[in-house]
């Protein structure tokens, strides 16, 4: 559950996303019916421009704004390589306005007309799990194989070192300060 503007709150379900209004009571329903990609909704973010992002399991990330729905397919090799496919994943907007969408293989960046990626060098086993952003502007990507920096400013990545006994394979979620 997001809230998003003007006393409405968005919900994921398994059968859908659900808006609703605390003024009025009103629920509307989003669906494929009503024009969404996918059936289950995992994760939603607004971004800074009030837009509703959705990402689906299996592929597939919307936007919903007022004058529409719009669809970014990620089940096609659009990179050259391996299928970009986010799952239950993050959504990340930085203070350029760009979202961050982290998948199996790395990240999939959009500005809402051009579509990027960046791939970690992860294996075939590993996928990103979250990432968080500090008041630095450094990234924190966590990933099933471990902790990463990454620079935008000079676009490296940096593996960390494992501390001993830190949980990588258990951990889901960071923050960052």
């Amino acid at each position: 559950i997001i809230e998003g503007r003007a006393d409405e709150y968005w919900v994921a379900a398994e059968k859908g996303l659900f808006k609703y209004n605390s003024q009025t009571g009103d629920v509307l329903k989003y669906d494929q019916s009503t024009g969404l990609s996918g059936a289950s909704p995992l994760e939603l973010m607004m971004d800074s421009e009030g837009g509703i992002w959705v990402s689906y399991k299996g592929g597939g990330v919307d936007l919903i704004e007022k004058q529409g729905i719009y669809s970014f397919d990620f089940n096609v090799s659009n990179f050259g390589g391996p299928p970009y496919i986010v799952n239950d994943k993050r959504i990340f907007e930085d203070e350029d306005g760009q979202i961050w969408l982290c998948t199996w293989e790395g990240f999939v960046i959009l500005d809402k007309t051009l579509i990027t990626s960046m791939n970690l060098g992860l294996d075939a086993d590993d996928w990103i799990r979250d990432i968080a952003i500090d008041d630095d502007g450094l990234f924190w990507i966590l990933s099933a194989k471990g902790l990463f920096k990454y620079e935008p400013n000079s676009q490296a990545i940096f593996k960390l070192d494992d501390p001993p006994g830190f949980p990588f394979k258990e951990m889901r979620f960071m923050a960052a300060r």
